[in-house]
């Protein structure tokens, strides 16, 4: 299946690419389709050099439109990491810095190049956290739906891995939750039902809610008295005879 080339900023309203540079995308995305690495890097490496050789803002709208189709329409096609750190980064990051509306978004949805790139990482510094990137998208545009949605995931990914080694116990990165960590996801939990309230998705993380509120509860309860108890699966078993009897 060959990939789309409709990436050349011809949305009504946006700036189009100029028509050498147009060219020279076409050129690559067919290297592209054809998958041969050293052609295809070497095609990218022309457009890249045609991009960057003119003024940023003659470009910025056709970055927002490949973001938007390759980030929030889950579009297929290879951001290949030259063309990010060259030509997406720089923009999207200016545009996070000016708090354009989607460039945090978009950041959130390249997160892995991010991870892999020391210029990005190095840009972003301690901000580079995939539910930070989509919290500021909400600051910068509080009617940003789909990084609402995109943080309910995110957050879901994260309770449910806090509890999935249930009944041994709650998790707080690799490690058991302490008793502070318990509260923190406490929190994060409430922060979560706010986030699927204004979504509408109460219905589809009912049942993640209800096992996140019971051994939040119920492991910080633990961890208080821990030793009336082998084990949390212990500290279960006799809580379900207390409360039954």
């Amino acid at each position: 299946m060959e990939r789309s080339t409709d990436f050349l900023g011809s949305t009504k309203n946006v700036r189009p690419l100029n028509t050498d540079q147009v060219k020279k995308w076409n050129q690559y995305c067919i290297a592209e389709n054809d998958r041969i690495r050293s052609v295809l890097l070497e095609k990218l490496d022309i457009f890249i050099n045609s991009i960057i050789n003119s003024d940023i803002s003659q470009y910025e709208d056709w970055v927002y439109e490949l973001s938007t189709k390759v980030v929030d329409g889950n579009d297929s096609f290879p951001v290949r990491m030259p063309l990010f750190e060259k030509v997406l980064f720089p923009v999207l990051f200016e545009g996070y810095k000016l708090k354009k509306p989607g460039c945090a978004r978009w950041l959130a949805g390249f997160h892995q190049l991010i991870y892999k790139s020391k210029k990005a990482k190095k840009a972003l510094g301690d901000e580079f956290t995939l539910p930070y990137l989509l919290e500021k998208a909400l600051v910068h545009d509080p009617k940003d739906d789909l990084a609402r949605e995109k943080l309910a995931r995110s957050i879901a990914s994260r309770l449910e891995y806090a509890i999935h080694e249930v009944p041994w116990g709650v998790l707080w990165d690799i490690n058991g939750a302490n008793i502070e960590q318990c509260e923190l996801l406490k929190n994060e939990l409430q922060e979560f039902k706010c986030i699927i309230k204004i979504c509408g998705l109460e219905e589809r993380y009912e049942s993640l809610i209800n096992e996140c509120t019971i051994h939040f509860n119920e492991y910080q309860r633990y961890l208080r008295k821990h030793n009336d108890h082998e084990s949390y699966e212990a500290y279960l078993l006799s809580s379900v005879v207390l409360h039954t009897n």
